[in-house]
């Protein structure tokens, strides 16, 4: 009987060599002297002599180990263990959450607070001014550390705001309509590791409140993948497709408006921070569209003429009578010259966009290795006032990665906007949607025809001011009796 899907680490005790009171529960095979799984009939030790974690079982494995747990508790009656002395070692940890474990969170307003705490929790976002102080942020881990000394005793915090992908938790690519979308809890856990031993808090969970209808992405607020631009980079005249995908969570028909937005300008700037956004006027704008039960839909806007090329902030606004409106909002990748080595500044307005002065903390969460990245850490505005902020980054090569900097703009616990600039050419193809049907890729005549000159054609949009020089190879698919292979 395999217990384990994989090999691991392993270790028995030789039997003959063992106090009588420890009773084999299992034995080896061939030989049968020794025991990788044992009890001390008149203690309160067992064995379980392999390295594996649960979710490296097998199912035979899973039952083994809780069978054994329970003959155990009926075998054995053990004296609780005495108290840890802190002085010793370290303490065992706490774990407490604000709301209280088990309430339900809403999107947008939700905060977790622990003891220590290392991981951020899924579909969330760290709130920056939150964390209490020596925490060190590892985007790579998406995890917050902290230096415990040796007998301290103290407390470590941070808060999240929920984002809408948690009620998208479980989808496995919503363009093409698999998967199905379901809230999963947002849960937390934290670990004190020492050099002698790491110690585990308990879990702490909320449930996540989603209405009925929401936006079908799996990205922060500032970067939603559920809307769509095609041809992109955006091209200024160019009749252009704004979508944006949506997801029924309920077991009913829900009839709901889609208002497509755009951000207005700050001084010719078009993407930025707080900036404020009014109606695409459309003789399409809005849209209303009805979702069967569990149903998906994009909405489209199809006729849309951008005013500028390469840059832009747009939001979608979501209606229904049946919840608050939601907003899904994408500030469009900046398309820059970018060079290895050579540093590049992107100017970006900032706005206040409450009535009273506030303090806007900019974050930057960068995953691009090696790169580096300047933001000012906060500024001070009066209401409704705005700045121009500058952000420098210095690449590394190769160019081409995708990784990605987000600047994040906050006002205390509320997220007030962000952009995202990702690593790719300013030349580029479009993400593929879906894949064996590139749009940007068209023939002459539509259906190639055999023995005839046919001519294959790819779109491609410089979005900048200046000309850049690239190189197409076409390919097409054969079949040379063994199977199928690329030929350029």
């Amino acid at each position: 009987m395999a217990l384990y899907s994989d090999d691991v680490n392993s270790v028995s005790l030789f039997m003959s060599a063992v106090s009588p009171r420890v009773t084999a529960l299992d034995v080896e095979t061939p030989t049968t002297n020794h025991a990788p799984l044992a009890f001390e009939t008149t203690g309160c030790s067992q064995l379980w002599g392999f390295s594996g974690n649960p979710e490296a079982m097998t199912p035979d494995g899973q039952a083994l180990f809780v069978n054994a747990v329970r003959f155990l508790l009926v075998k054995q009656s053990c004296a609780p263990p005495p108290p840890i002395d802190p002085k010793n070692c370290w303490a065992p940890l706490g774990k407490t959450a604000m709301p209280a474990p088990g309430t339900a969170v809403l999107i947008g307003c939700a905060s977790l607070t622990g003891d220590l705490v290392d991981e951020i929790p899924a579909h969330t976002l760290p709130v920056p001014d939150s964390l209490s102080a020596g925490a060190a942020y590892l985007v790579h881990e998406r995890a917050l550390h902290w230096t415990v000394a040796g007998d301290a005793i103290g407390n470590a915090s941070f808060s999240v705001e929920v984002t809408d992908a948690a009620c998208n938790a479980s989808l496995s690519e919503p363009a093409y309509g698999e998967g199905l979308p379901v809230a999963q809890p947002i849960w937390n856990q934290a670990n004190l590791r020492s050099g002698a031993a790491w110690f585990t808090s308990p879990l702490v969970t909320h449930p996540v409140a989603c209405p009925p209808v929401v936006p079908a992405g799996t990205q922060p607020p500032w970067a939603e993948d559920e809307i769509g631009l095609y041809p992109y980079p955006l091209v200024a005249g160019h009749a252009t497709e704004f979508s944006v995908r949506v997801r029924n969570l309920s077991d009913t028909v829900q009839t709901m408006t889609a208002t497509f937005e755009l951000a207005q300008p700050i001084g010719g700037l078009h993407l930025g921070i707080g900036l404020n956004y009014a109606l695409i006027v459309n003789r399409n704008n809005p849209r209303r569209v009805t979702l069967a039960p569990n149903g998906y839909a994009i909405v489209e806007l199809s006729d849309w003429l951008p005013a500028v090329s390469g840059l832009a902030c747009v939001r979608v606004k979501l209606e229904n009578p049946a919840f608050v409106p939601l907003y899904t909002e994408r500030c469009l990748d900046t398309t820059e010259d970018l060079r290895p080595g050579v540093p590049d500044t992107f100017v970006f307005p900032v706005r206040n966009p409450r009535a009273g002065t506030e303090t806007i903390r900019i974050a930057i969460d960068n995953t691009c290795p090696g790169w580096q990245v300047s933001v000012p850490y906060s500024l001070t505005l009066a209401g409704g006032a705005s700045v121009n902020a500058l952000t420098t980054v210095t690449p590394t090569a190769p160019l081409g990665t995708e990784c990605h900097v987000d600047v994040q703009g906050w006002m205390g616990e509320n997220l007030i906007g962000g952009y995202r600039k990702i690593d790719i050419p300013p030349v580029h193809l479009p993400r593929a949607s879906p894949p064996w049907s590139e749009r940007e890729i068209s023939t002459i005549p539509i259906q190639p025809v055999v023995n005839i000159t046919n001519s294959l054609c790819v779109e491609l949009i410089n979005p900048l001011t200046m000309p850049k020089v690239v190189t197409a190879v076409s390919c097409v698919l054969r079949w040379p009796g063994c199977g199928p292979r690329h030929s350029c």
